[in-house]
């Protein structure tokens, strides 16, 4: 829905009405535009769901001298019978001040407004100068803003106290495709607005405030993530709480590890077509000749990405380390380690043997709509079901006897190369929230190591494909068999990564020491994995299936080796 333009009717209020949150401005809210602009926006989660109805259950009042916000908690209800609670701050705009806002945040206009003689806008109080102090002094002072019903309060790291709001001051609001908002205060400090407020402890603050803690009782060099500065909660009435924002230092980068890693695919498939204009008699032996050629010279492009590659696979091994660690922290039994059972292999199997009848099954009905360069690949997928069953129904009596101790962990939850900034010279891990469809208490479960490799193998699989398809279409005359180096690029790539990250945990029990188990287990993950690829693209990029569908077959006809080159 479009609110049009600035002289549209829309709600018409006076200066107390708004200073008091009246209902004149909370009907309409309610009634008409709360929730197209929830709907249209990228943070929203539910739009794949029915609404039944809206309100706003709480408001938290701000005043900077003329200036009056508002900081709300909306709760939707949905006809399944569920609801969620979402944070909507709200702030007030009027003539050309309005104008600057719809000029600059356009997405951001919650209503028009009509006050006294002049014609403004009702908009997202993150825009708006004031919001952004507000959050950041509470941060520092540790305040507590008490709303009509619960209350936001905020709890500083020791680092953060006493530290001079203008230090960091102005704010701007970041944008892109996120499922969060998110502010950055003068390249000092980051603040993650999590805009879905869920009850009970959120895993990215969690985990930030356990690494930071760790980090100081242990004495020990820090593993690569943001340093922790402080954190948000809403309170409800009830007196359950919910993360409302986590605040961390900000990491100067050069973009994250997907743009990096595409980047460099792309310059290795651009060689080789500069190498070997003629590849579609291309044995694999000359694959493999001209491939080695570029990643070997040294001090050259390949090299260095190879080199970087393995750097990544270290930190995530630091991360995997320090996650197991920190026995003497304060809230070291929500990281406490868990045994890797019979059962836990049963459960992963059995969940994983679910999944794959639903997404196969899927797949199958959906054949018809599926682009016609695509059938061909579709329906060879769909011919791996019973091979992917019947591996996996291997797997328990392989593992049937098998008495080596495994640790699970807590883990980062939705690890791929877009949850980590690439410095230039090193790599920080971020974004430790887990897969947001997944419920909270889900995200906070222990499970293998094995699940976040796996996560960072198949995105390496996505960004060798991305290069793959920029080199190919700038090049319409390049020759199919092109398609034969994404297979090689991503299994060079793995290669590095797995070397790296299984030298750095060697010890740990976190991985099998006997390779045979790690194998199994390792291919069980980035089966599961890829199978949940191929659901997520169905519902929402169609155009990108092709990859986790050429992943899945490439998983099962390929064995995992580090000894391949």
């Amino acid at each position: 829905m479009s609110h049009g333009p600035m002289n549209k009717k829309g709600i018409v209020l006076s200066r107390r009405q708004w200073d008091s949150f009246a209902d004149e401005l909370r009907h309409p809210l309610e009634a008409v535009f709360l929730l197209p602009y929830l709907q249209q926006s990228r943070w929203f989660r539910d739009k794949a769901r029915h609404v039944k109805s809206l309100a706003i259950v709480d408001t938290v009042l701000s005043k900077t001298g003329e200036t009056t916000t508002w900081l709300l908690v909306v709760q939707l209800f949905f006809i399944d019978g569920r609801d969620v609670f979402y944070f909507v701050p709200l702030a007030l705009a009027l003539g050309d001040e309005a104008r600057e806002i719809q000029k600059d945040y356009p997405l951001g206009i919650v209503a028009p407004v009509r006050f006294h003689d002049a014609e403004g806008v009702c908009f997202d109080g993150l825009c708006c100068p004031e919001v952004q102090e507000l959050l950041l002094t509470s941060l520092i002072s540790g305040a507590v803003l008490r709303g009509a019903a619960g209350a936001i309060e905020a709890a500083p790291a020791g680092s953060l106290r006493g530290e001079l709001p203008e230090a960091f001051l102005p704010a701007r609001l970041l944008r892109g495709e996120q499922s969060n908002s998110a502010l950055l205060y003068r390249e000092k400090a980051f603040l993650k607005i999590y805009r879905s407020l869920e009850s009970g402890e959120n895993p990215e603050v969690e985990i930030l405030r356990h690494l930071a803690r760790n980090s100081l009782a242990s004495r020990s060099a820090a593993c690569r993530v943001p340093q922790y500065l402080g954190s948000l909660d809403y309170r409800f009435p009830g007196g359950e709480s919910a993360a409302l924002g986590l605040l961390v230092e900000y990491v100067p980068n050069r973009g994250d590890g997907w743009e990096y890693a595409t980047r460099e695919s792309a310059a290795f498939f651009l060689h080789l077509l500069q190498q070997s204009p003629s590849m579609d008699d291309a044995s694999a032996g000359s694959v493999g000749e001209v491939g080695e050629a570029f990643f070997s010279v040294s001090g050259g492009r390949g090299k260095e990405f190879l080199e970087k590659i393995a750097l990544l696979a270290r930190r995530t091994g630091e991360l995997h380390r320090a996650l197991l660690q920190g026995a003497d922290c304060p809230d070291s039994e929500a990281f406490g380690a868990e045994l890797f059972t019979v059962d836990c292999q049963r459960s992963l199997v059995s969940s994983l043997q679910a999944m794959t009848r639903r997404v196969f099954g899927r797949v199958r009905e959906q054949l018809a709509s599926f682009p016609d360069g695509m059938v061909p690949l579709a329906e060879e997928f769909v011919g791996k079901e019973e091979t992917l069953l019947l591996f996996l129904s291997g797997c328990l009596s392989e593992w049937a006897g098998r008495s080596e101790t495994i640790w699970k962990i807590r883990l980062h939850g939705d690890y791929h190369l877009g949850q980590v900034l690439f410095t230039g010279s090193d790599f920080v891990l971020t974004d430790f929230e887990g897969e947001p469809a997944r419920p909270l208490q889900e995200r906070r479960q222990t499970a293998l190591a094995l699940r976040d490799v796996a996560g960072m193998l198949r995105s390496f699989h996505y960004a060798g494909s991305l290069g793959y398809r920029q080199v190919s279409s700038a090049n319409p005359e390049s020759p199919g068999a092109l398609n034969s180096w994404v297979e090689y690029w991503y299994a060079r790539t793995q290669v590095v990564f797995l070397e790296a990250y299984l030298k750095e945990v060697r010890g740990a029990g976190v991985v099998p020491e006997n390779w045979c188990d790690l194998q199994l287990l390792l291919k069980v993950h980035m089966l599961e994995k890829a199978v949940y690829e191929v659901d997520y693209e169905l519902d929402n990029r169609p155009e990108w299936i092709w990859v986790p569908l050429k992943g899945i077959c490439f998983i099962l006809e390929h064995e995992i080796s580090l000894e391949a080159f």
